[in-house]
């Protein structure tokens, strides 16, 4: 798809009517609603910025201001400019229940990783500490060429139940916490705890895509985007779920070595990916061949080493969630 069509479908959608915009986007809310694909709630989200636009009251596309004087950063890191790209060249992933429920119980350091594509989304609705503050939609970027990947910033969509509104926000990688302060939309720890929530997703999903038991599922949808866009309608986006390998682990029975316990309810206790990324430190491990790494249960993550130290759960009776529950 070149630059004359992708142009030329938002000239088109930029200029529908108020009315149509307003359907539109009711439209796609409701099929997210009842799907709940996120890629719904992506296309909704546009539409009704479009719309507050017309009226001169989006702070989404008044991102554009940031970067008057930088035609490169105004490109890559505003968020009209990440959701387009995104539109047009982005992947996305799916992790399936069992895999999410890992996944939110493992710790991570969060740094750079490699990246599977330069655009990709993370499809995962995240409930933070914040009662009806969720993410619904993660999207990544990455900053560099094609030699060296020096960056990755990250466009966060969601909703905020408890004045039935939404958000968005964007971050780098590299920032630190502390810097991610107060914003129109949120005070300090609340827009703290929806960057930290989005870098922790980012950190074990790409740790995860490496590891051995990750089984990947490849849903092949771009192929007609060119006759979508000339009827007016957006792009699909190829669609990678992730799972686990059958032979890796019984998930129904993660909690069986512990049922004699004398916790009277179940809960999770919680893993952590372990990085051996000093290769001068632990230059002993990279001289391991592939059947003693895999007795070690470490694996090539990118060029250095990891190993997930699984979660797991422990006592009898009920299941308690608590907040990191999945919606």
């Amino acid at each position: 798809m070149d630059k004359h069509q992708k142009g030329e479908f938002m000239r088109t959608i930029v200029g529908w009517s108020k009315q149509k915009l307003a359907v539109e986007s009711i439209k796609k809310l409701q099929e997210y609603i009842k799907t709940g694909e996120g890629r719904f709630f992506a296309e909704s989200y546009l539409l009704g910025q479009i719309l507050l636009l017309k009226d001169g009251h989006s702070s989404f596309f008044n991102d554009y201001n940031r970067f008057k004087g930088d035609f490169m950063k105004l490109m890559q890191i505003s968020a009209p400019s990440m959701l387009q790209k995104y539109f047009f060249e982005g992947k996305v992933f799916t992790m399936t229940q069992q895999v999410y429920d890992l996944l939110q119980n493992t710790k991570n350091k969060i740094f750079l990783r490699k990246h599977p594509f330069f655009t990709f989304a993370i499809e995962q609705k995240i409930r933070t500490k914040f009662e009806g503050l969720n993410i619904i939609f993660s999207i990544f970027f990455e900053v560099g060429d094609e030699n060296e990947s020096k960056g990755c910033n990250y466009l966060i969509l969601g909703r905020d139940e408890r004045d039935d509104s939404e958000f968005w926000l964007t971050g780098d990688i590299h920032m630190s916490l502390k810097n991610c302060g107060t914003s129109d939309a949120f005070p300090k720890e609340e827009s703290r705890e929806i960057h930290f929530k989005v870098r922790e997703l980012y950190s074990n999903f790409l740790d995860y895509l490496n590891h051995p038991s990750a089984k990947q599922t490849i849903y092949k949808y771009s192929w007609n985007n060119e006759k979508r866009i000339k009827r007016g309608k957006f792009p699909r986006q190829d669609n990678i779920v992730i799972d686990l390998k059958s032979e890796f682990l019984d998930y129904r029975n993660l909690g069986k070595k512990l049922e004699y316990s004398s916790y009277k309810t179940k809960f999770w206790v919680r893993g952590h990916f372990k990085h051996f990324r000093n290769k001068k430190r632990y230059h002993h491990l990279y001289f391991l061949q592939k059947k003693e790494l895999e007795e070690r249960k470490l694996f090539y993550n990118g060029d250095s080493l990891s190993k997930w130290i699984l979660p797991y759960i422990k006592g009898t009776g009920k299941l308690n969630e608590k907040l990191r529950r999945v919606c």
